[in-house]
């Protein structure tokens, strides 16, 4: 959704980019482009560069490159080599110190209740958009639903473990939390962001001619009852095809500029409150969207944020204190590394 000058803009640059690949891809097959002769084959012993008349030769140039590029192959090999040799010995340490605090809990008989490990499978299945999505997720990661019960179960011991060894030790005062609001208040600024709404009507990338002008009937109809004043959670109700949003009044939230895609922003960025933009067009289809509240920028006080910042340092102090009791844990565990060297 750009104006009519970056499209004319972008078409120019299109033309004359096909008209290079045109020419790139006609030279490739033996053949010139019309108006332009084959290019003859490069003598090694021609100029490349001229310094103070002094000619570097395109053979030299070529031979330089080629030991120069593979210099820099060599180190981009290195780099990805080392990078997973850490994400493989941190992978490893991380399932080693999780089996280890998990036979702990169970050392201390520490029981997980049957309704907290529901209950947290039911939070984890709600951040799927649909049945479909957490089948097809959980058959691609090749577990099962009685496999994620059990992770969520040995998470809740880990934690109930953490808690009673570590988490009890751990206390903050006021003070504390307020030195941290001071030492952080810029990260706590809040930017301009606005609160919501919209109408989709979904339109596939490879929707047919007929799909396209269904989709662009129906939103016209929605913009002409929402220009005649009918309740826009009444119409989302009723149109919108974001089966997750619709039935609350297609509200999707509290958005910054930055968090905005480039098409939604550039319809909304000027709307007052109460105001419905023009279509919207991206790659789920068709919107209207509502801007239902505005919030202007500001800093919310230490008040405000004292739970959440006591609960911040708390946690951060745990980890601190985790990190000895996790290395008792491992003194005194066999831990034997049996991966193949090249898997290790």
């Amino acid at each position: 959704m750009k104006d009519r000058c970056e499209r004319r803009n972008r078409f120019t640059v299109c033309c004359s980019t096909a008209a290079r690949l045109l020419t790139l891809a006609l030279c490739a097959c033996g053949l010139a482009a019309p108006g332009h002769a084959a290019p003859a084959p490069e003598d090694p012993a021609a100029a490349a560069v001229l310094v103070n008349g002094t000619a570097i030769t395109m053979g030299a140039y070529r031979k330089e490159l080629e030991s120069a590029t593979q210099v820099q192959e060599a180190k981009a090999k290195l780099a990805h080599d080392a990078m997973m040799a850490r994400v493989k010995q941190e992978t490893l340490d991380n399932m080693i110190t999780r089996e280890l605090l998990y036979q702990e809990s169970r050392r201390r008989n520490i029981a997980v209740d049957a309704a907290t490990v529901d209950r947290e499978y039911k939070q984890y299945k709600a951040n799927f958009a649909s049945e479909a999505q957490y089948v097809e997720t959980l058959t691609r990661l090749k577990l099962s639903e009685a496999q994620v019960r059990e992770q969520i179960a040995q998470g809740i011991a880990i934690r109930t473990l953490i808690e009673e060894a570590v988490g009890k030790k751990v206390t903050v005062t006021p003070e504390e939390a307020r030195n941290y609001y001071d030492r952080n208040a810029a990260a706590f600024a809040q930017p301009p962001r606005v609160h919501l709404s919209h109408i989709l009507i979904a339109l596939a990338k490879d929707a047919t001619k007929e799909q396209k002008k269904a989709a662009a009937d129906k939103i016209a109809e929605v913009q002409k009852r929402v220009a005649r004043g009918d309740d826009f959670s009444a119409l989302a109700a009723q149109y919108s095809d974001d089966a997750k949003n619709r039935t609350r009044g297609g509200d999707i939230g509290w958005f910054t500029s930055e968090q905005m895609p480039a098409e939604m922003h550039a319809k909304v960025k000027n709307l007052k409150v109460g105001d419905v933009s023009a279509v919207v067009e991206d790659r789920f289809g068709l919107h209207v969207i509502k801007v239902m509240e505005s919030r202007a920028a500001f800093t919310p006080t230490f008040d405000e944020l004292k739970d959440r910042i006591m609960a911040t340092v708390r946690q951060e102090k745990a980890e601190k204190e985790l990190q000895p009791f996790v290395k008792q844990l491992r003194d005194r565990a066999k831990v034997e590394i049996r991966l193949p060297e090249d898997n290790s």
